[in-house]
């Protein structure tokens, strides 16, 4: 299938289709405040070519979650893998923020990569709200990947709507050694 496999009207069915529509109602879509890109101008393509882990995860299994998400992505079946946490009481901003810091850290030697989205951080470019709203979302990808796709989006024009304070923030930890 490639697609977001969206089991029935489970409760994880319905948070993983949620995931999915705002992948491909927001994500996906060009958006006049970004010049005409979409926010993820690779999102669609990963989907549609099955290049994409997306799995319902919880505060108690995260080791387990994680280690099937970096997994994943390692050994190449995967481009980007995508946690979606509902139990975002579990998962207050600070502890958010410390773990994905700590992931960079311990995964970089191994060129993994992590991005994190929390409903409680709200993330604009100009005035274009980026959040999902829902879920703490927790994504993995190849840093040598996504550096290249920086690249590429910076030759195309695509950061030339945001501003200095939010390239920092997004893609400064990128290129920290």
């Amino acid at each position: 299938m490639n697609e977001i496999e969206v089991p029935s009207a489970s409760p994880d069915g319905l948070i993983l289709q949620r995931v999915r529509e705002w992948m491909v109602q927001f994500v996906e879509a060009p958006n006049p405040l970004l010049n005409g890109f979409a926010p993820c101008p690779f999102a669609k393509r990963a989907r549609l070519q099955n290049e994409l882990f997306v799995r319902v995860a919880r505060h108690e299994s995260f080791a387990a979650d994680l280690a099937e998400a970096c997994a994943a992505v390692m050994d190449g079946s995967k481009r980007v893998a995508l946690l979606a946490f509902a139990d975002t009481e579990k998962w207050p901003v600070e502890k958010c923020a410390a773990a994905v810091d700590r992931l960079r850290e311990t995964w970089r030697a191994q060129d993994l990569y992590f991005m994190w989205d929390h409903p409680q951080v709200e993330e604009t470019v100009g005035r274009l709200r980026m959040n999902q709203g829902e879920y703490f979302l927790l994504f993995v990808q190849r840093l040598s990947e996504l550096r290249m796709a920086t690249l590429e989006l910076e030759a195309k024009g695509y950061y030339q709507s945001w501003d200095a304070d939010q390239l920092k923030d997004l893609i400064g930890t990128r290129w920290k050694e």
